[in-house]
């Protein structure tokens, strides 16, 4: 009886080899397709963070070039906006005699208005 068990064992033994080996005859490729297709995007990725890297320095740079213009157009407009209020006070300050001219003007009447 003992060497019908011991035959029953080696049977096992030799199925479970046989199912070892297509198990791993179809694990193996497919690990090593797994495998590649992660290298690849990995390798996509790798890319894509290089490219999306030399974009975000070209933004960096815009984005200071763009403030530098910004401040420099603001002091302008600032600079523009001191010459027009001084435009304005002058104005005013000219406009005062002559105001008082024909204040002057309107009050004193007509040598004609005056003998009638």
């Amino acid at each position: 009886m003992e060497g019908m068990e011991g035959l029953d064992d080696r049977q096992r033994v030799d199925r479970w080899l046989e199912e070892s080996q297509y198990l791993i005859g179809r694990m193996i490729p497919a690990y090593l397709d797994d495998r590649d297709r992660v290298r690849g995007r990995l390798e996509t990725s790798e890319h894509d963070n290089d490219r999306l890297r030399v974009e975000l320095t070209d933004a960096r740079r815009e984005i200071a070039e763009l403030r530098a213009e910004l401040e420099f157009l603001r002091s302008e407009r600032a600079t523009v906006a001191d010459s027009f209020n001084t435009i304005v006070e002058h104005l005013t300050a000219l406009q005062k005699p002559v105001n008082d001219i024909s204040r002057h003007l309107h009050s004193i009447q007509p040598a004609s208005e005056i003998h009638a």
